[in-house]
């Protein structure tokens, strides 16, 4: 070190032994506090050795550089250099960044909260015959995946068409039925990789089927038959969102089991393909 000891530079440390040893530098001068370092070891060799090691950079940031002027150009009756031409140690140096103390990791990318949902596609089960299906819904995220309620709907499809001629009589019959479909499923998709782009879902799915039977006989008025069905069965598939863009596509694959009230459905198991997008916010 270069020039006079400073009476006014003080360095002050406390240190608390305990489950971990911790520790506290205070840099000052005069009534100045410069700055402080928060120390935390799990023994009290180790704060020691760390106090040693923070103590000397504190006191070493705060000497002043030697003049570039060559020693034997000085002249012999110079003064020493003044300690209150020294640069004051930056806070920043020690500042209260010690392992105790919360650290700044880098930030994580934003990820959405709520996301809105729509999507079109085929279903295969839920109705006699495949047919459209549309839907819409809501994702929060909830922990490592996401909650969704959705809503679909199966526009009306002509299921099957039967005509009927008697040989002998000019008279004949034809039957029509259509029918479409509406349902509520809530269900949680869990992310399978860390950016959340695969996860597998499972639910439970509430479905409404309505199917129309009409029926027309030579010579007869028109007859029109309504029937409604409710059914109740478990939900589950698999999802992949491409989340780096904002809208965002998806594509889902989901298998029904129509465990109470199956009828109409021509099968007990059901399988749907739905593609879309999503909008995060």
């Amino acid at each position: 070190m270069a020039g006079a000891a400073n009476p006014e530079l003080r360095v002050a440390v406390e240190i608390v032994d305990g489950e971990r040893t911790t520790a506290v530098v205070r840099l000052t001068h005069g009534l100045e506090l410069l700055g402080v370092r928060r120390i935390a070891a799990s023994s009290c060799d180790e704060a020691l050795a760390a106090v040693v090691a923070v103590t000397a950079l504190a006191l070493s940031s705060t000497v002043q550089e030697a003049p570039s002027t060559p020693a034997e150009a000085v002249p012999a009756s110079s003064e020493p250099v003044s300690t209150e031409a020294r640069a004051p140690l930056p806070a920043s140096a020690i500042d209260d960044h010690g392992d105790d103390a919360p650290q700044t990791e880098p930030a994580e990318p934003t990820q959405e909260r709520w996301r809105l949902l729509a999507g079109v596609g085929m279903d295969v089960g839920t109705l006699e015959a495949a047919t459209l299906a549309i839907g819409v819904g809501a994702a929060l995220r909830l922990g490592p995946g996401e909650a969704r309620a959705l809503a679909r709907y199966g526009p009306p499809t002509s299921q099957h068409e039967r005509e009927e001629v008697a040989p002998s009589v000019s008279t004949g019959s034809s039957t029509h039925l259509r029918a479409d479909f509406a349902a509520a499923a809530l269900d949680y998709c869990l992310g399978i990789d860390a950016a959340q782009w695969l996860g597998a879902c499972g639910g439970v799915e509430l479905a409404l089927t309505r199917s129309v039977q009409v029926a027309q006989t030579t010579g007869l008025a028109r007859r029109e038959r309504e029937r409604f069905a409710l059914g109740l069965g478990p939900v589950a598939g698999v999802a992949l969102v491409l989340r780096a863009v904002p809208l965002q596509p998806q594509l889902e694959l989901s298998a029904q089991w129509h465990a109470i009230g199956a009828e109409p459905a021509a099968q007990p198991f059901g399988l749907r393909a739905i593609f879309g997008g999503a909008v995060p916010f």
